[in-house]
């Protein structure tokens, strides 16, 4: 696995990804045309797939970003919360089985149905979930590692000033 630290240095090709969130206090936000939520203090994670033009480079930087234009679900929650991690795969489509993956199998639940699946054909309920603490990131990744069948590799971005506790959460290197 390798760490990236440089948003520059991520592939400009298509893939999966999921972005890990700290929220610090529970907030009420209006999410575009699905209505106002509250959402609580706590972790979210976030699952999109990279399909465009600049690919995960251009997507993550646009998810990590705080000053953009609102056109997805995670646009409107994204100024409120603390960007911690970004894991991602070069192979593609996989959200829906890392999303639900995960919410099979830890205490992460839903906090908005529909949130970020408008346009999901897996029928998920959505792909953001939230956790009340931060998942061991070793196990996040053992979580998102084996339905991937790109001989295991996930990548780990992370932001320059994150606490050195998130960062010594675990290992990242991964043996199938």
């Amino acid at each position: 696995m390798k760490n990236f630290e440089v948003i520059k240095d991520i592939p400009d090709e298509s893939g999966t990804y999921s972005l890990i969130f700290h929220l610090e206090n529970s907030i009420n936000v209006s999410i575009g045309k699905i209505g106002t939520f509250l959402f609580n203090s706590g972790y979210y994670v976030y699952f999109g797939s990279a399909k465009g033009s600049g690919g995960l480079q251009a997507r993550l930087n646009r998810h990590i970003s705080m000053e953009k234009k609102k056109f997805w679900h995670i646009d409107y929650l994204r100024p409120h919360m603390i960007f911690i991690a970004a894991v991602f795969s070069l192979q593609t489509n996989q959200e829906c089985v890392w999303c639900l993956k995960l919410q099979n199998n830890t205490t992460f639940t839903v906090p908005v149905k529909g949130f970020g699946a408008s346009d999901c054909v897996s029928f998920c309920r959505a792909h953001l979930l939230y956790s009340d603490f931060l998942i061991d990131l070793s196990e996040f990744l053992e979580y998102l590692i084996f339905p991937v069948s790109n001989d295991g590799q996930l990548f780990l971005f992370f932001k320059e000033n994150l606490e050195s506790t998130v960062k010594s959460k675990g290992k990242f290197f991964l043996k199938k």
